[in-house]
């Protein structure tokens, strides 16, 4: 007589979620948009997820599988190759200046579309189509000489800087970036980098949104010595004493100041940010006026268009972020840190590097909020509330599907006629 062991029904192994779990359908599409492709790898970034997914390796192939997530080698043998050169066109389009190398064209593919090229023919379609681009992109600039940079990991260190290159056209960005892994933390768009409460609002919404911030020894912020950051220094200083008062800030400085140039991780960031995203944003901002559609000197122009090209390059710039963090940087072997990766890795897995994740998390974010609501967010918004609100009402009757750097001055155009 047969006799069942196990009537419950079920084993040692724990539930493993199907490829139709949004969850893990999420996370397994946003590592493939990232070039993140290595099962064994996979398998750490899931257990590393806020909430944690354990499955083996081979389950996680056959859950891509499942979900379509395939290398460029099988896209190349079923992709038509007029389809493939679309999706380059598509990206040098958004690249007038033409300053993307084929490695940054290559991953921006990858994350917009989920698509995986070859990267010799992405190289191949570019070279076909735009040659000059390369001639273009040959280093003759002066560049800040390099130094090693050592940092314990995650959360031991943040640089923060202002970056003034969209002034011209009106725009001001704030961004801070974790030190170790290189990782975009924020980039803020603002009406002005210069005022010291702004900046101050600006670092409170980072801790407040990381639930953390950088309270461990040999922790610290570094920022330039402008009169702007003088007031998130403080704010550090009262964060650190309050929830962390055992800890010297004689000894273990909060914030450290230093000239622009020596802030070398956020500088280096700058640089990619104007050639990728700023040049091109002014580019297409000056044709406005070139051609007569937008006259700053009229008021109704000029309230329009600090509306809208504000939510334009917030949206821009945060899609500029997410990519730059997914973004494997090049393999080298002398440098003291993670390279070869992305960011997004080195500050998920940082015990790969020889990093340890120091971000203090044992704070009470409602008390973070509560300082930020003692700072006023005027400086923070572009044109009143109520202008702001009718604009949006406007722009969401149009039903926009994208908004780019194609159509952002005939959408600017069918919004004034509707003012």
């Amino acid at each position: 007589m047969a006799h069942n062991h196990n009537p419950s029904g079920k084993n040692q192994y724990d539930f493993v979620p199907k490829a139709s779990d949004a969850r893990l359908a999420e996370a397994l599409q946003r590592y493939h948009k990232e070039f993140i492709t290595n099962p064994v790898v996979i398998k750490e970034l899931l257990a590393a997820e806020p909430e944690p997914i354990h499955m083996s390796v081979q389950t996680i192939q056959h859950r891509r599988k499942e979900l379509g997530l395939v290398g460029s080698h099988t896209t190349a043998k079923k992709m038509h190759s007029t389809r493939e050169t679309q999706l380059v066109l598509d990206q040098m389009g958004k690249d007038p200046n033409m300053r993307r190398g084929v490695r940054l064209t290559h991953a921006k593919i990858a994350m917009e579309t989920g698509v995986h090229l070859r990267q010799e023919h992405v190289r191949e379609i570019m070279q076909q189509f735009e040659l000059e681009g390369f001639e273009k992109r040959e280093p003759c600039g002066k560049k800040i000489r390099r130094h090693p940079i050592i940092s314990v990991g995650p959360g031991a260190e943040w640089s923060g800087d202002g970056h003034d290159k969209l002034k011209k056209i009106g725009f001001s960005i704030y961004g801070i970036r974790d030190i170790a892994p290189g990782k975009w933390l924020k980039l803020k768009l603002l009406p002005d980098n210069r005022l010291k409460e702004t900046i101050a609002y600006v670092y409170l919404e980072l801790v407040e949104e990381l639930g953390g911030m950088y309270l461990a020894p040999q922790v610290q912020l570094m920022t330039d010595h402008g009169s702007e950051t003088t007031l998130m220094c403080a704010y550090g200083h009262t964060l650190r004493e309050f929830f962390y008062p055992e800890l010297n800030s004689d000894e273990l400085p909060v914030h450290h100041f230093t000239s622009s140039t020596c802030n070398i991780v956020i500088e280096r960031g700058w640089l990619r940010l104007c050639e990728d995203f700023g040049d091109n944003m002014v580019l297409v901002f000056r044709q406005g006026e070139q051609e007569g559609i937008y006259n700053p000197e009229n008021l109704v122009h000029y309230a329009l268009c600090r509306w809208l090209w504000s939510f334009f390059l917030t949206q821009e710039l945060d899609k500029w972020r997410l990519e730059q963090n997914a973004f494997r940087v090049r393999k080298l072997n002398n440098k003291v840190g993670p390279s070869g990766v992305s960011a997004n890795i080195a500050y998920a897995l940082p015990g790969k590097f020889g990093m340890r994740n120091v971000l203090l998390q044992d704070i009470d974010v409602k008390i973070v909020h509560h300082m930020k609501g003692e700072l006023s967010s005027d400086s923070l918004q572009f044109v009143p509330p109520e202008y702001a609100e009718s604009a949006k009402k406007i722009y969401d009757s149009l039903n926009v599907h994208e908004l780019s750097i194609h159509n952002v001055w005939v959408i600017f155009r069918k919004m004034l006629s509707m003012m």
